[in-house]
Formats: C-alpha cells, structure tokens, sequence
C-alpha cells in the first residue's frame, strides 16, 4: 500500500467521531504499535463503522419521523382537531410544557431539528419572557 489516508494527529478525533469516546492510553498504545499499512486497514474500518452508524441513525431518524406523525394523525381524528392542537397535546402527554429548549423535545422523539418540528413546538412550551 503506497497511499496513506489515516493521520495520526487525527487519530483521536476519528476514533470519538466513530465510537463516541476518544481511544484512551491502550488506544493510543495499539494505534501506535501499527504498522501504516495496519494504521491504514484500521482507518478504513473505522470509516466504515461510521458510516454504518450514520447509516443506522438515518433509519431511526426516518422511523421517528413516520411514528411522530401517525401519533399526531391519529390525536387528531380522535380529539377532532387540527394539527397544532394535537401536537400540544401530545407535548402535554410528555409532560414537556414546561420544557424551555424544543430541540430538547426533538432530541426526546428522535426528531431532526430542521424539519420545522422546533417551530412547531414552540408555542406550547414555555418561553424565557413566561419566565421574567
């Protein structure tokens, strides 16, 4: 293998970015016992790992989103009501009006924070100028 792609001032930041923890002092011991062609495998399988994941986390998201919507469909045939209104009945169902952040409430239900979901919650949780 002549080409490198691993780097070892990055080596840390990967392997957080990969596995959620930085690697430690065996991990940094093992990295540094590699050959580069070991480096270089082992780079890649991390890559690939991360990528799995995101691939993982893309699906959860997905599914998130489908659940989170059939709930709000169905408040809504049930409760006869429109849209935002279910949608403050189910942030009351979580007992979250009093939740200051709605990317707290989107990170609860797997939801993305740029879909328009943190517009949607905001009024119906509590705000900084309730607090003042």
């Amino acid at each position: 293998m002549s080409e490198y792609t691993y780097s070892d001032e990055l080596y840390s930041d990967f392997h957080k970015d990969t596995y959620g923890v930085r690697p430690g002092e065996s991990g940094f011991r093992y990295w540094n016992s590699l050959t580069p062609n070991e480096k270089q495998a082992e780079w890649e399988q991390m890559g690939e790992t991360m990528r799995a994941e995101q691939e993982w986390e893309k699906q959860q998201q997905e599914r998130a989103i489908v659940d989170f919507e059939a709930g709000i469909k169905t408040t809504m045939v049930a409760a006869g009501c429109d849209r935002a209104t279910a949608i403050r009945y189910q942030i009351e169902a979580m007992e979250m009006e009093f939740e200051w952040d709605p990317g707290y409430i989107c990170y609860c239900l797997g939801l993305p924070y740029h879909k328009g979901y943190e517009e949607e919650f905001l009024p119906f949780i509590r705000n900084e100028r309730e607090a003042a």
